[in-house]
């Protein structure tokens, strides 16, 4: 399972859409990087790229250098070992469908959009059947994952055979 990058939304939103949508910052799985990086829909309609590179930080400049974790093993020593650098926008010239997701502040609501591009051009702007809200058993079970101040609505679950026995697992 791989990550998945941001889309900010300066196109109008369909009507329909529900109202915690507006200014949401919406995850998709359907661009090149997945790395977690920022796609743009313009006010145009056009796909814009907030492209990056990545460089290595320096070991004196990472969170655990010089403290008694620094010494304990390599996750510590990596934490902090990358960082992004700014290299500009990128029309991307999208041509297919995009999808889109996002929640309301409590994470309680889900909807999902498609967003089709033509040549680059944004044709339509379709909310998709919202999935039912997870219910707080599921947040306990750790379905919403949680990545600093922004939260993953892409969830990863398996059944698990655990000696002939089936159940479901994370």
């Amino acid at each position: 399972m791989g990550m998945f990058d941001y889309v900010i939304c300066e196109y109008p939103l369909p009507e329909n859409a529900p109202k915690y949508a507006t200014g949401a910052e919406f995850q998709t799985k359907d661009t090149d990087a997945q790395y977690l990086e920022t796609y743009v829909i313009t006010k145009e309609g056009r796909l814009i790229h907030k492209a990056v590179k990545y460089e290595s930080v320096p070991e004196n400049e990472r969170p655990y250098y010089g403290r008694p974790e620094w010494d304990k093993g390599s996750l510590f020593r990596i934490a902090g070992s990358m960082r992004t650098v700014p290299i500009g926008d990128v029309d991307t010239n999208y041509h297919g469908d995009l999808t889109l997701s996002c929640s309301n502040k409590d994470w309680t609501k889900f909807c999902n959009f498609t967003v089709r591009f033509t040549n680059g051009n944004v044709q339509s702007f379709d909310v998709d059947n919202p999935p039912e809200p997870l219910n707080e058993e599921s947040n306990k079970r750790g379905e919403i994952q949680s990545q600093g101040n922004r939260v993953s609505l892409y969830t990863f679950k398996a059944n698990v055979i655990d000696n002939g026995n089936d159940s479901e697992g994370m």
